[in-house]
């Protein structure tokens, strides 16, 4: 089963599964943040992980990066 919060903007602040086995139950839960535009900045796993986006100034994503270790930058021509 999987629910939801949502911040003040309607956007989803946490989501969380909760999984059920022969332990027992646990439960992930993702933490989401965003800028005052609503655009997503950073999203933290379960075990602590976090990604983070940046954006350009016409809202493109510009960089992603996952514990500060940079995946992908995209460039874009205007």
């Amino acid at each position: 089963m999987t629910s939801y919060t949502y911040n003040d903007l309607g956007k989803v602040a946490t989501g969380s599964t909760v999984y059920t086995g022969s332990a027992g139950a646990f439960t992930h839960t993702t933490t989401y943040t965003y800028d005052y535009k609503g655009r997503q900045l950073s999203a933290t796993d379960y075990l602590g992980n976090v990604e983070t986006t940046s954006y350009d100034d016409v809202k493109k994503t510009s960089r992603t990066s996952y514990n500060a270790i940079p995946e992908s930058t995209t460039t874009y021509d205007n």
